[in-house]
């Protein structure tokens, strides 16, 4: 007997093959969710709650259902609500076969990228020693981070307003980035979850698709990488004193150590999904 197709425990617009999109007039689950027009229908008359990617910096939901509960979820909620979405609409799919992350590879280098900026990144001049010490080749510009890392400057129960905390004036600046039913989602990861059905990756958070190239394994998720990556980044404890740096690299006059965000342009061939 074949498995059950998964139940939606609350009716998504996504869900209904026979609304049509109201970006593009076409019917099915694909456009109402590459459209970022994915709400529950828990409220009809109010049009339905609308579920958003990464609205709470502090931590959506990780999983389909607690997409659905909490209406905000991480890319891997997204990407296994896309799938769950396919599935009960009769698609042959499921998360073994589709689902995949994105991941920086390793690199050959003391000081590694460990994460990936996407959308919307504002780049100054770059701002790190030429020539940089050698553990920090490639490195490029460099924010210093604040504590806590992440603030929520809205007022108490108004919409929220997160940014990233940088001390002083930061090289590198957040613009946000299209995701859905959100304009500002949290803007670095260390990794990102998607579906890939054929050729094409589907981007359930951000309601975009890219192509997949099968040919090249140090190209085959370009598409991803040149469309949607703005720089990636590592986040460390820097000592201007130690031997490695031994330089002033906030320019202050200072010798001291604090922490730091270091930016380097994006390596496709870096850039590996599993």
């Amino acid at each position: 007997m074949d498995a059950e197709a998964p139940k939606l425990v609350v009716p998504i617009f996504c869900a209904d093959k026979k609304a049509p999109c109201p970006h593009c007039g076409k019917k099915g689950n694909l456009q109402r969710v590459l459209h970022r027009e994915v709400r529950t229908l828990e409220d009809p008359e109010a049009g339905g709650a609308p579920l958003t990617y990464w609205q709470n910096w502090n931590g959506p939901a990780d999983s389909p259902d607690g997409l659905v509960l909490n209406e905000d979820g991480r890319c891997g909620a997204w990407a296994g609500l896309f799938v769950d979405v396919l599935r009960a609409w009769g698609g042959n799919f499921n998360y073994q076969a589709n689902l995949k992350q994105i991941v920086i590879d390793d690199q050959n280098t003391p000081v590694q990228a460990t994460a990936f900026q996407v959308r919307n990144w504002a780049f100054g001049n770059p701002n790190v020693l030429v020539p940089p010490p050698p553990r920090l080749a490639g490195y490029l510009w460099y924010n210093e981070v604040g504590d806590p890392f992440q603030l929520n400057n809205a007022p108490q129960n108004a919409p929220p307003n997160w940014r990233f905390n940088w001390q002083g004036q930061p090289a590198v600046t957040y613009l946000g980035g299209s995701a859905q039913n959100n304009d500002n989602p949290l803007g670095g990861f260390l990794d990102h979850v998607v579906v890939r059905i054929g050729n094409i990756i589907y981007d359930p958070s951000y309601g975009v698709t890219y192509a997949y190239d099968p040919r090249n394994p140090n190209t085959r998720v370009a598409g991803f990488a040149n469309a949607a990556l703005g720089a990636m980044m590592t986040v460390i404890p820097f000592d201007e004193r130690a031997a490695f740096s031994n330089f002033d690299l906030n320019g202050d006059g200072q010798r001291t150590a604090y922490w730091v965000a270091l930016f380097k342009p994006v390596d496709v061939t870096l850039i590996r999904m599993r």
